[in-house]
Order: C-alpha cells, then structure tokens, then sequence
C-alpha cells in the first residue's frame, strides 16, 4: 500500500506538473518572430545595433536584446529618427514585457504609444497597438489588450493581420471566454493558411493547442502540437528552436496521459535541439526545465542515481541566478524544489535529514543516491503546481547537457 500511495503521489506530481508549463507557455512564450523585416519599414537598416537586437530578440535573450535597442536608441537620437526612436522604446518594453517585468515594461509602452501617434503612420501604429496589447495582456488586463488588438487590426496588413487575430484569441483565452477565443483562433489560421504563412501557423497551432490543453481535451491539444511541429519544421527546420518547443508541449501532454517513455522521447528531442543552438540563444529555464522533467520520470520508476545526476544539473543551472532572474526562481519554488524532496522521501528519508542530504548531493556535488526506497512522502501543498517549461531566459551552459549515462538509468 504505501509503495501505491508512493508511486501515486509522484503521479500526482506529473499531472500537476504539467499545468503550469501550459499556463507559463500561454504567458510568457513568443514563438512568433514578428519583427525580421520591421527595420526595412522604418528606416533602420543603418543600424547594425538594431539589427543585433533584433536577432537577440528573435533568440529569445532579451537581457542582450535590450541593452542593444539601448545603444540603438543612442543612435536614433543622435539621428533624430522620430518614429524609429519610439519604435526602438516599444521593443524595449516588450522585453520587459516578455520577462514578466511588466512595472519596468509600462512606461516604455506608453510612451511607445503616445510618440507613434503623434506620427500617424498605419504601419507604426498597427505594430506599436500589437505590442501594447501584448503588454496588458501579460499585465491581466484583458479589456485593454483587446482594445489595443482591436486597433492594431484596423491598420494591419500582411502578417499583422494574423498577428492582431491570435492576440484577440489569447486575451480572450486568458480571461475565461472560450467561444470568442476560438473564433478568432480560426480567423488567425484562415489568415495563416491564406497567405501560407508557415511561420505565423506554427505560432497558431502552438497556441490553440495551449487553449485545447487547459480544457482538458488531449486529443486535440495533442493534434494542435503535431500540427505546430510539422509547420515549425517547414519554416525553421527540424533543428530549430520551435521545434524543441514543439516537442516539449507534446511531452506534457504525454506526461498528463500518463506516457511517459513518450514524454521522455520528447524530452531527450528537445534537449538535442537546444544542444545546437549558438550562444544567442537564451533557454536556462528549458534546459532547467527538462532536467526536472526527466530526473523525476527517474524518480517515477526508482532510477534513483539517474535521477540524482539529472536533478542536480537542473539545480546547477539554477543556482545563483534566481535573485535576478524571478522565472527561474518560480521555476525553483513550484518545481524544482519538490521534485528534489520526492527524492529525498522516496531514495534517503530514512538516513539522512534534508538539509544534511540536500547540501551533500546539491550544494557539494559529491554526494550519490543509494537505489533503496525508504521514508514518507511529502504533502504537496493545495494548488501548487510544478515543472515550468518553455520560457527562455539566461544562458545555455553546455556542461549542463545530458550524457548518455545520466539519462540511461
């Protein structure tokens, strides 16, 4: 009875786990890469500091993103740019957007805003409106994302229509109305398919699946992100970021039907991908992230020393970083944390107190896991939920990458 109770309650951690990964994918993920050829539209292409900030933006580092819009906009001043200058602020507010650092992203945003319709022009104004929906609907305020959305769809054109649609469908996704979600989730596709934009379907299907998950229909959560990774494929390649992304939402949805060799196949694809990516590209909370995920399928079915090695290179990610870095450090708090004590009670409850084996095995790093179960499991505490995933930020260490011998068991 208690090794069911035991082997339930790490259950129990995998479905709870996989909640929050599609709630901070809804938030934070910005799979779409919207701003490629905004600098041939507003007269940036002399500025090669803008051009660095955007393939850090489009990498998902927004840290080295912003302090190149920053040089940018020294540059913008000097020039006297006027729209560009105010273009320049908007992007830099939505970093801090994207980051969830929405107090530091407002007064960017609005200024954005205020100085872009002073200039008038339907371009600028349908991006600068596209961002400050963005912006209040990571902020949770979901009448105003709507109106901007709302406007940013009146000057669209190309892709930005499509862009405007999806952001309607995610602010109406976000605030509990299902029905007008979904109608403009199939305005946005019908654009997407229309224009045969791969790029902006990837970002759809993504996105639609997030919606079909938090109404628990797998099926077509599972479908959507199938859909996402061949569209992903087409327009990036198999290697591409969107791909690893792609795999790690079709994870979670294996992990919630309780498949989990699947969702470690997912798992070790994801990571093989972040594996090739050069040094632009931000993905401490993916890698953090998997690591977590695979070292408590460890947990799951008693590989306790493979387990261990995994754990604690997601910890080693981690460590010294979560006070300037609040993603990881709520990664840590609902995740990573009580991943690490279903080890504890379920390999050394018994030998060791938690402290003690905890500094041994993660601070030193010379500890190892006897494979003997022993101990009491843990409460989890009502309505957390752990194991985040695909939002990147921080640096991709590649001594933290797996080998064969940590995953094999």
């Amino acid at each position: 009875m208690e090794n069911m109770n035991k082997k339930a309650y790490i259950s129990v951690l995998f479905s709870i786990a996989v909640i929050i990964i599609i709630i901070i994918f809804g938030c934070f993920h910005h799979t779409d890469r919207p701003v490629e050829t905004v600098a041939k539209r507003i007269a940036l292409e002399n500025f090669p500091e803008y051009d660095l900030a955007i393939e850090y933006y489009n990498a998902y580092n927004y840290k080295s993103a912003v302090s190149q819009f920053n040089e940018a906009l020294e540059h913008a001043d000097r020039q006297e740019r006027g729209a560009a200058e105010y273009w320049i602020k908007g992007m830099i507010g939505s970093c801090y957007t994207l980051t969830g650092d929405i107090d530091t992203a407002e007064p960017y945003i609005l200024e954005a805003v205020e100085g872009i319709e002073k200039v008038g022009q339907s371009f600028y104004l349908s991006r600068i409106y596209e961002l400050a929906g963005n912006y209040y609907r990571h902020a949770s305020v979901y009448d105003k994302a709507v109106e901007y959305y709302t406007r940013s769809l009146v000057y669209a054109e190309g892709e930005g229509v499509f862009r405007a649609n999806l952001g309607l469908a995610e602010a109406y996704r976000e605030s509990g109305r299902s029905k007008k979600a979904l109608e403009y989730y199939e305005t946005a596709i019908s654009e997407g398919e229309e224009r045969q934009a791969v790029g902006c379907l990837t970002t759809a299907y993504m996105s639609l699946g997030t919606f079909w998950f938090r109404e628990r229909n797998m099926d077509k959560a599972e479908l959507c992100f199938k859909q996402s990774r061949r569209y992903a494929e087409t327009a990036w390649g198999r290697n591409s970021v969107e791909v690893a992304q792609s795999c790690q939402l079709l994870a979670q949805v294996c992990e919630s039907k309780r498949e989990y060799d699947s969702a470690y196949s997912y798992w070790r694809k994801a990571m093989d991908i972040y594996k090739k990516q050069d040094a632009r590209y931000s993905y401490n909370t993916d890698v953090a992230e998997l690591y977590a995920s695979m070292g408590l399928y460890h947990v799951y079915f008693k590989n306790y020393r493979a387990a261990l090695g995994l754990l604690k290179k997601s910890y080693h990610v981690v460590r010294g970083k979560m006070e300037q870095d609040t993603e990881l450090a709520y990664f840590y708090e609902n995740t990573l944390s009580l991943s690490i004590k279903a080890l504890y009670d379920r390999s050394a409850g018994k030998e060791a107190e938690f402290e003690v084996w905890f500094n041994e095995n993660f601070e030193r790093g010379n500890g190892s896991c006897p494979p003997v179960e022993t101990g009491s499991l843990s409460i989890l505490p009502e309505g957390r939920i752990s194991i985040l995933s695909p939002w990147n930020r921080g640096n991709l260490v590649p001594g933290y990458l797996p080998d064969d011998g940590a995953l094999s068991g």
